[in-house]
């Protein structure tokens, strides 16, 4: 329990700055790989980058729910790694979608190991089918 308080506290202000560089119009991009880690989507338009906010913002905001705290199953299926990348073209937090469970896995976080939470069905289907709405 304290090591997920911990968790929390680290990660509340990441998550508010990736929101808040995904929200405004800066130049940053959101690259999806495919589970062979080939690139299938690079983007900085406003809407998706918006989009993928949102779906942060519900992902973040259960986080605090410790319920949603999982831990990955050996058998986990990568499906699309997301990375939120700044205008210099350097990776960011990297947050990783699988076939077979409805969880997203945060990686690439400085001073934190990676971290893997339960994602609504709504979501998980939503990041697991980029070309739906990805632009």
């Amino acid at each position: 329990m304290k090591r997920k308080v911990a968790y929390f506290l680290i990660l509340f202000p990441i998550f508010l700055l990736i929101l808040s560089a995904c929200k405004s119009k800066t130049e940053g991009f959101l690259t999806i790989l495919d589970s062979q880690n080939q690139q299938v989507y690079q983007t900085n338009n406003t809407k998706t980058l918006d989009e993928f906010a949102d779906i942060l913002d519900k992902v973040e905001s259960e986080e605090d729910n410790e319920d949603a705290w999982v831990d990955l199953p050996d058998d986990a299926e990568v499906n699309y790694i997301y990375d939120i990348s700044g205008r210099k073209g350097e990776s960011g937090v990297k947050f990783t979608t699988y076939k077979n469970y409805p969880y997203v896995t945060l990686s690439n976080i400085p001073a934190v190991s990676d971290i893997t939470l339960r994602l609504s069905e709504k979501d998980a289907n939503k990041l697991n089918h980029p070309d739906e709405w990805v632009k």
